[in-house]
């Protein structure tokens, strides 16, 4: 006579509690549907708020700042002035950031050429950037590439510094074991020190990034122009001015959209090339 062994099942009780922890744990993996949650709960709150025990003329509900949104956006004006914004952005970010990422590693490597560049780097570096917009207009007006300077300017030196200390904090260890297999100087900086240093430069590109949409936003909103050349910034400011806040409060979610997207879409793309490495970007 033989007997079949049966498996113990899990009470009900347990197998809720399990289920629970895997979606936490599932949760907790991928922070993206944890952040999701927060902002739809703050949102709700926000709109019934608003609702039920009304908010003063210039805030206005997330319903009614999505449809000033929509409405801008089908007539095609907040297309403009997001396209007129991005243009100096991404102008400012990639001449400041380049040139940033280049001389912090340079630096990082010769020490010589770092001891140069020390000197102005930490005398400008505590000056407010944005004070670089009215003395350029002396010569170049409040103009595209007046802002596009102060972007530049701005976002050198996060690019900058975290290259130049990416460099100089690489494992030396990792340096004597290359030399010491018999690559040349150039091979062990191109193919040891740069990789080393990739986490904590990539981590800079993303503070400048975040920096870059700060100052676009405040070199339009500082002797902003009129129609589309003003960007989101100066509409916004406008806005201020005439009252009208459904403008002012779609051209702010346009700001926040186009940066959390910005930001998002730079974390994918560093992710992919730091694959196996720790991502100081994509902390936080």
């Amino acid at each position: 006579m033989s007997t079949t062994a049966t498996r113990p099942q899990p009470a009900p009780e347990a197998a809720d509690r399990d289920s629970r922890a895997s979606l936490a744990e599932w949760m907790l993996e991928r922070r993206w549907p944890v952040a999701l949650a927060a902002v739809l709960i703050v949102f709700s709150v926000w709109e019934l708020y608003g609702r039920t025990l009304g908010l003063p003329e210039y805030i206005l509900t997330p319903s009614a700042i999505l449809a000033s949104a929509a409405e801008l956006t089908a007539s095609g004006r907040l297309v403009e002035l997001a396209a007129s914004s991005l243009q100096r952005l991404v102008a400012g970010f990639v001449i400041g950031t380049a040139s940033g990422v280049l001389l912090g590693l340079l630096s990082g490597v010769s020490r010589r050429f770092g001891d140069l560049l020390d000197g102005p780097v930490s005398l400008v570096y505590p000056i407010p950037k944005i004070t670089f917009l009215p003395i350029i207009a002396i010569w170049l007006g409040f103009s595209d590439p007046a802002r596009i300077i102060v972007i530049a300017t701005a976002c050198f030196f996060p690019a900058y510094l975290n290259a130049h200390a990416a460099t100089r904090s690489v494992d030396q260890s990792l340096v004597w074991v290359a030399m010491n297999a018999g690559a040349g100087k150039l091979r062990t900086i191109l193919q040891v020190v740069l990789p080393a240093a990739l986490p904590r430069t990539v981590a800079g590109i993303r503070q400048a990034l975040a920096l870059a949409f700060i100052f676009m936003f405040a070199t339009e909103a500082i002797g902003s122009g009129t129609g589309t050349d003003a960007g989101l910034g100066g509409e916004l400011f406008a806005a201020r001015t005439t009252g009208d806040y459904d403008v002012l409060w779609a051209a702010l979610a346009a700001v926040a959209v186009l940066g959390g997207t910005a930001d998002a879409l730079f974390r994918w793309a560093a992710g992919k090339l730091t694959i196996g490495q720790e991502l100081e970007a994509g902390r936080g």
